[in-house]
């Protein structure tokens, strides 16, 4: 009788503690999985306005360290959880046979290594830090070079072409290259899943173990997003709050961070300009025009442009921000631009948090 009675009393204890302990994500207002983005890596050093990426810092905290030598040739990062190549080759290679390379190595006899689609390579990315090379090659990592890595992404609108990923210096440039291109071009191979990083949204595969054939990361919910009815949309995977309808005027950086701090949209008093790994929530690789996507899933007025993002990123003594652009065939994912144009820049606002409390 007694073992009964206490069966039932942990039994108890444990309810009110999973009831009382949500689930990570969803900080923004609604929706939401266990999912979360993390910090860019910028800090107060790097803060140059208020309201910018080093000032506010949003996102989940990095696990310390964020990198696990396994002594096997291979890292793992503790965020993510994803397993990667340690020491990737030197050579540089074509899209094809990057992912002929990933798709037969049995690298510390696992047989499941893949090329990362961009969703997932963009995570080794941190902007405090100079040189991303030499960060990752004192992470654990060796023989990164401070050039392009080609991701399992196919850009569409051209599918001659696949994302690339410039690890150099603090700009997280997203372009695309022709894929039978194999000058300055790099492979570095993942393995395992990662429900913290999202789906990219291609569904279509252009070659065995691309990005469109393997569709790693989180799912999307349907709807993505939900209309709240007072200008905004929550993001129902990360549980971000969005601007609905965002201002159409072209903006410097400086405008775009005081149109953010200054707005009281439907109340609430915590707006900001997203940082960048907030912004590239909203990439789809399935659209040639994410603008068009954006507006039939609840947004409007989404421009295909640049969109500024509050993560300022100082290259060799020069002034730059990050800016995600509303890709189309013509133009990359994301880029830099100086701060002080405004020509063809705009802004979208977002608030609350995903960082997985």
């Amino acid at each position: 009788m007694k073992k009964y009675v206490i069966m039932i009393l942990l039994t108890t204890i444990f309810a009110l503690f999973t009831t009382s302990c949500p689930p990570p994500g969803g900080g923004g207002g609604g929706g939401g999985i266990d999912w979360s983005i993390p910090k860019t890596g910028q800090d107060a050093d790097d803060t140059t306005a208020t309201g910018d990426d080093g000032d506010l810092q949003m996102g989940a905290d990095w696990p310390v360290p964020r990198f696990t030598n396994n002594g096997d040739g291979t890292v793992t990062d503790n965020f993510t959880g994803l397993m990667w190549e340690q020491s990737p080759s030197t050579d540089t290679i074509s899209w094809a046979d990057a992912l002929t390379y990933a798709n037969a190595s049995e690298l510390a006899g696992y047989d499941d290594w893949r090329l990362p689609n961009r969703n997932e390579l963009i995570t080794l990315h941190n902007f405090g830090e100079y040189h991303n090379d030499i960060w990752l090659n004192g992470q654990g990592f060796s023989n990164i070079q401070f050039s392009y890595y080609w991701t399992s992404t196919t850009r569409i609108g051209d599918t001659a072409s696949a994302n690339v990923f410039y690890v150099g210096v603090r700009n997280a440039d997203i372009g695309s290259h022709t894929k039978t291109d194999d000058a300055s071009r790099y492979a570095i191979i993942c393995r395992g899943s990662s429900d913290y990083i999202m789906k990219t949204g291609q569904t279509e595969s252009y070659a065995a173990g691309d990005d469109g054939d393997l569709e790693m990361g989180a799912a999307w919910p349907d709807p993505r997003f939900t209309d709240n009815g007072d200008g905004t949309l929550t993001d129902n995977l990360t549980g971000l709050m969005w601007e609905q309808s965002p201002d159409t005027t072209q903006k410097t950086w400086s405008s775009a961070l005081t149109y953010a701090n200054d707005s009281l949209l439907a109340t609430y008093d915590d707006w900001r300009l997203p940082n960048f790994y907030e912004l590239a929530t909203l990439m789809h690789a399935a659209q040639a025009t994410v603008s068009t996507w954006l507006n039939a899933s609840g947004f409007s007025n989404v421009q295909s442009c640049g969109y500024w993002s509050s993560t300022y990123t100082p290259i060799i003594g020069t002034d730059y921000v990050i800016c995600f652009l509303t890709m189309n065939s013509t133009t990359v994912a994301t880029g830099v631009t100086d701060p002080t144009q405004s020509v063809n820049m705009r802004a979208i606002i977002v608030r609350g948090t995903a960082d997985g409390e």
